[in-house]
């Protein structure tokens, strides 16, 4: 008998639905899905924490309160004068799913539900501070290389900012939440 044609040990259900877990799970994926619903207010938000790293890399940017829109009132060359954060520039459609996925991983019994709430936390800032300097980027591109600067820097290079950014967030997330998974309840 080779190890593959061993049957599977039995194991207790993989969800627990205690009240703690399952307050703490729909909380997160009710916090995952309203933060993807206030979309447009988190964009909001990321116009008016980017303008400052903005003023201190470039010398300028201006944001609009209520807006989406960061200005460089004092740019002289040619080509864009401000940047809009987009549903596609804002980290939203990555971190509301992953807050969402969280959690599921509260309801996990082999997870702590406290440590999900902490890792998807941590995950969410992850996300967002690496986001924030992707516009930052953005930003200096386009004020370096106008249009074509904006093209690249934005689709090519800040598509896979994003794509290892989520993948930085997830291993945090999975770090923090998986430290003391309960690996084997026998050994208790």
């Amino acid at each position: 008998m080779t190890a593959l044609s061993r049957p599977l040990p039995s194991s207790p259900r993989t969800f627990s639905f205690s009240p703690l877990r399952a307050g703490l799970g729909v909380a997160l994926i009710a916090s995952g899905a309203l933060l993807v619903q206030a979309q447009a207010d988190v964009r909001v938000a990321e116009a008016a924490l980017a303008a400052p790293p903005l003023k201190f890399v470039l010398g300028e940017g201006v944001h609009v309160p209520g807006t989406d829109l960061v200005f460089y009132p004092n740019y002289s060359g040619h080509g864009l004068r401000a940047l809009k954060v987009t549903m596609s520039c804002s980290s939203v459609l990555v971190v509301g799913p992953m807050i969402a996925m969280g959690g599921i991983m509260a309801m996990v019994r082999r997870f702590s539900p406290v440590r999900a709430v902490v890792a998807m936390g941590a995950a969410a800032a992850t996300m967002f501070t690496i986001n924030l300097g992707r516009i930052v980027l953005i930003a200096v591109a386009t004020r370096q290389f106008g249009r074509d600067g904006f093209e690249v820097s934005h689709r090519v290079v800040g598509s896979g900012i994003v794509l290892a950014a989520a993948t930085v967030a997830f291993v945090v997330a999975y770090r923090i939440v998986a430290r003391y998974a309960d690996v084997d309840r026998r050994s208790r």
